[in-house]
Formats: structure tokens, C-alpha cells, sequence
């Protein structure tokens, strides 16, 4: 029962505090509730059954009565408006419509949200009708694309630079993407920045969406800047004292949760060198199609071996075979820069590295990586970090020089005409 109900039998009890709290108390309270209660040649189950509904009315739209009553404010429209989208949230009968209205309910002001998308998405519908080519592109997935226009439309401000590339992509991977887009929208804030990269990889990345989403908090971490994996993660190793496994992975953890030109679209080159510079995703890209499906077993790892990836990546291609045999000793995974320290030049020793296969090895490699001290590698760690950088330096270079001049003055000329 609504405790606004109580107010049944007192006529005019709110009229001082304006004409919709006095027009809600004396039409439905002192009005209607009064006449139920003195009704004659009624049953009280008949009654009672009358007054629960009108509680049931009311609750339902607490929201809108809470704006009368308080004379229309903007922020308490505002306040209001979010609960009322929040409780029709648990109403609609399809994802994509609940990640809108958990959207707007999330958002500060509602209405000045609701009103950038719309700006967002009549500006790219301006920008697609004078662009045939586009529209006609994205044409025959029109019933697919309106299904999830919901989701889709809480994040046309993010989306609105990257509809061309977008849309070049919707033919092969639009079918494979279509049953994760409500999940990818709700976390778009986080994966716009990298974006461009990802579109450019599709074929890789597209087969694995759902395993991808599913652990897609521990997995962002990978794809950030260089500069932020060293400063920000590498504190939670170099802290004085010896500290727990647990210790250092609420460290880790913690430091986790802290344009219309569309002609201007970078090139795909230009994309690889600037990610490539800038993370090491595209060093992992290779090893996707063997790590995701064994997400579930290496998920612990994740967040302890993120920090020390410097120093796996230049043996990773090694290490692939036997990266399963550790999925039980995560402090191997909390140590691995100093396993590499002191041990990475046994697996450059013709058939050693095959003695991880060999039963109890893993156990004990976990517990030396405990025993040996970090102090007395970091030297070396430094010094194999440095000479990784200045080799993949050396590399993005000569990729450079060796890229076809024709190839891409040809695109940049393409690039200029859509321009025009």
C-alpha cells in the first residue's frame, strides 16, 4: 500500500503547495478514495481491492506525480525522468531498448543527453544523403540496423566519426557482430579509442565478440597506451617490502577501475603505425585466436601478468605452448618478469623448453618465481626492455620505407576526392 494513500480523507491538505498537488489530492485522494470508503452496498474485499490499485497507479507513476508536485523543476524533472526510465526499463521487452533507457537513466541530465543524440544523429543522416555511395551501402541491412537503433542511438555522438568505415564492414561482419551490438553499445565509451584498430581487424576479433564482451574488463586493459601499462601498473610490483598475491591484485585491480569529417578518415596504414607505437595490442593480435577460447582458465592471470607484458612479448612465440601448463600457479603469472629475468635464456636452448611438458615443473618454476628477488634483475629488465623497444622502433621504421609509395598516394587521392 502507498503511504501517499493515508491523505485520502483530508480534502485540500496540499493546495498551498500548488494546483497539481491539490488537483492529485482532491480528483484522486479526498475525492475518489472518500467516495470508496463510504460507498454503501459494497463489500470491504470490493473496496479494498479498489484502493490497491490506485496504490498500484501510483507507484508506477511516482516519477510524474513527483514532478507535479514540485511545480515542474528542471532538476527534479530531471531526477524524476531518470527513475521513471529506470523502472520502464525492467518493463521493455527487448535488450536494445533496455540498454537505451538504462542509458538515459544513468545520465546526469536526460534531456540534454537525449537531445546531443539527436543532433549527433541528424547531422549523420545529413552527411548520408549527400553521400550515395554510403547509403546504398548500408541499404540492405536496414531491418537489422533499425532493430538495434535503440542501443545504437545512445551512442551516435561516439559513433558519428567512424559511420564510414562502419559501414564498409557491414557486408562480412554485420551478421556476426549483430547478436553482441546491444553489449558492444553499452560499453562503446571504452572501446571508442580504439576503434579505427579494431575495425581494421575485424577478421580476427569479430569470431570472438561474445568471449571478448564477456571478459571484456580484464581485456581493456591490454589494448591502453604503453606509457600507462609502466606507470601506472608497474607501482603495484615495485612497492617495498614482500607483498601477497592478493596484495598486489587489488593494486592491479584498483588501478584498472580508475568530428563530422568523415572525408578525413585516417588511413588503414597510418592507423597500424599510431597503434603500434602507442599499445601493445597489435603485438597480441597474432596469439587472439589461440588465447580467447581459453579465457575462462587464463581470466585469473589476466590482471597479474598485464603488468609484466614488456618482457613477455619478445618471447611470446615461445612461450604459446606451454602458457596452459600454468593455468593452476597464478604466481608465476604475478612473477613473470623475473622468471624471464633469470630463465628466459633456457628457451632459447634447442628441445629445454619442452621440460614444462614434464609433470610438476610448472609447480615448481611458480615457486622459484617466489624464492628469487626482483632487486637483483631490474637492471636487466631494464636494460631487455630497452633494447625490445629500440628493435620494434627499428622495425616500424623499415615497415615504413618498404611501404608501397603508389599504393598509397593512390589512397590518399581517393581520400581527396570524397573530400572534394
Amino acid at each position: 500500500m502507498n503511504p501517499s494513500l493515508l491523505v485520502g480523507g483530508v480534502a485540500d491538505l496540499e493546495r498551498h503547495k500548488g494546483y497539481g498537488v491539490s488537483t492529485i489530492v482532491d480528483v484522486l485522494y479526498a475525492g475518489r478514495l472518500r467516495q470508496v470508503i463510504e460507498e454503501g452496498g459494497r463489500d470491504n474485499e470490493g473496496k479494498v481491492a479498489e484502493i490497491e490499485f490506485y496504490s498500484c497507479i501510483l507507484s508506477s507513476c511516482r516519477p510524474i506525480v513527483e514532478v507535479i508536485q514540485k511545480n515542474l523543476a528542471w532538476q527534479d524533472a530531471s531526477a524524476a525522468t531518470r527513475r521513471l526510465f529506470k523502472m520502464l526499463r525492467n518493463f521493455m521487452p527487448n535488450d536494445s531498448m533496455r540498454v537505451l533507457l538504462g542509458r538515459v537513466a544513468e545520465t546526469p541530465d536526460p534531456w540534454a543527453y537525449l537531445l546531443d543524440q539527436t543532433r549527433a544523429g541528424l547531422s549523420m543522416a545529413s552527411n548520408l544523403a549527400i553521400r550515395p555511395r554510403l547509403t546504398t551501402s548500408m541499404m540492405p541491412h536496414y531491418s537489422k540496423i533499425i532493430a538495434k537503433l535503440p542501443s545504437i542511438y545512445t551512442r551516435l555522438s561516439i559513433l558519428r566519426p567512424h559511420i564510414p568505415r562502419i559501414i564498409g564492414i557491414l557486408d562480412p561482419y554485420l551478421d556476426v557482430v549483430e547478436p553482441h551490438l546491444d553489449r558492444i553499445m553499452e560499453r562503446m565509451d571504452r572501446i571508442e579509442p580504439h576503434l579505427p584498430y579494431i575495425l581494421l581487424h575485424l577478421d580476427v576479433l569479430a569470431p570472438h565478440c561474445g568471449k571478448l564482451l564477456d571478459y571484456f574488463d580484464v581485456l581493456m586493459p591490454y589494448a591502453d597506451d604503453k606509457e600507462k601499462v609502466m606507470a601506472n601498473l608497474g607501482s603495484c610490483y615495485t612497492r617495498p617490502g614482500v607483498a601477497s598475491l592478493q596484495e598486489i591484485e587489488d593494486c592491479v585491480l584498483s588501478q584498472w577501475t580508475d568530428s563530422d569529417k568523415w572525408d578525413d578518415q585516417p588511413l588503414s596504414n597510418d592507423v597500424e603505425m599510431q597503434k603500434k607505437d602507442q599499445s601493445y595490442l597489435p603485438r597480441l593480435l597474432p596469439y587472439v585466436d589461440f588465447l580467447i577460447p581459453h579465457l575462462e582458465e587464463l581470466a585469473p592471470h589476466l590482471q597479474l601478468v598485464h603488468p609484466h607484458l614488456p618482457h613477455i612479448l619478445p618471447h611470446m612465440d615461445i612461450l604459446l605452448p606451454y602458457i596452459l601448463r600454468f593455468v593452476k600457479y597464478p604466481r608465476a603469472s604475478a612473477n613473470a618478469d623475473v622468471l624471464i629475468a633469470y630463465l628466459g635464456w633456457m628457451l632459447y636452448v634447442p628441445v629445454l623448453p619442452r621440460v614444462l611438458n614434464l609433470p610438476l615443473v610448472p609447480r615448481i618454476v611458480s615457486k622459484l618465481s617466489t624464492w628469487l628477488p626482483r632487486w637483483a634483475v631490474r637492471r636487466t629488465l631494464a636494460r631487455n626492455l630497452r633494447r625490445d623497444e629500440e628493435e620494434q622502433e627499428r622495425r616500424t621504421k623499415r615497415k615504413r620505407i618498404e611501404m608501397p609509395g603508389e599504393e598509397e598516394e593512390q589512397e590518399r587521392e581517393q581520400t581527396a576526392k570524397r573530400r572534394k
